[in-house]
């Protein structure tokens, strides 16, 4: 589309692909602050609800029955490859999922800018008295995956607004 508004195709794919590289970033400035706020608030609030959860009914039971209360120490006394292991596994996959979405935004850059003479060259090896049916079923293919996408982008989005129109109805903390 934007080949048909005079831009280049190397431009416009360069133009998308900072777009989206812009709107990545600005998430991470946003919810990067928030979740650290969050988790201040979490970590100040804690001896309160600690407190509040030792006088509830049911964990009095727990600790009749168990003994979950008599040692509340010993939750803290963990070996540090006991701590470490968590961390190291939300790291792991921290890495993995940054490293899936650069290969996924390389593939898009490539497909874009490479995408029309690479199915050219492909439908070149095919035989010419089949290539018109080939064209057709491709052709057919895109347009199924697209609105596959375009379907599956809408159910996505109708969920989100949802989701966020009864939390924010029902006042759901930190909306």
């Amino acid at each position: 589309r934007l080949q048909s508004w005079g831009l280049r195709r190397g431009l416009g794919v360069a133009l998308i692909a900072l777009t989206l590289l812009g709107i990545i970033g600005l998430l991470i400035l946003t919810l990067v602050p928030l979740l650290v706020e969050q988790l201040q608030h979490l970590v100040e609030a804690a001896p309160v609800f600690f407190t509040e959860l030792t006088q509830a009914p049911w964990v009095r039971k727990l600790d009749e029955h168990f003994g979950v209360l008599s040692h509340p120490q010993d939750a803290f006394n963990m070996e540090p490859g006991v701590l470490a292991r968590p961390l190291i596994t939300v790291l792991s996959s921290t890495v993995e999922l940054l490293g899936a979405g650069v290969t996924v935004l390389a593939l898009a850059v490539f497909g874009l800018l490479f995408g029309h003479d690479l199915y050219a060259s492909i439908l070149g090896w095919v035989r010419p008295r089949r290539r018109p049916r080939v064209r057709r079923v491709v052709g057919r293919m895109r347009e199924a995956v697209g609105n596959y996408l375009v379907g599956t982008l809408l159910i996505v989005s109708v969920g989100g607004a949802f989701t966020a129109g009864m939390s924010l109805a029902l006042g759901v903390p930190y909306f």
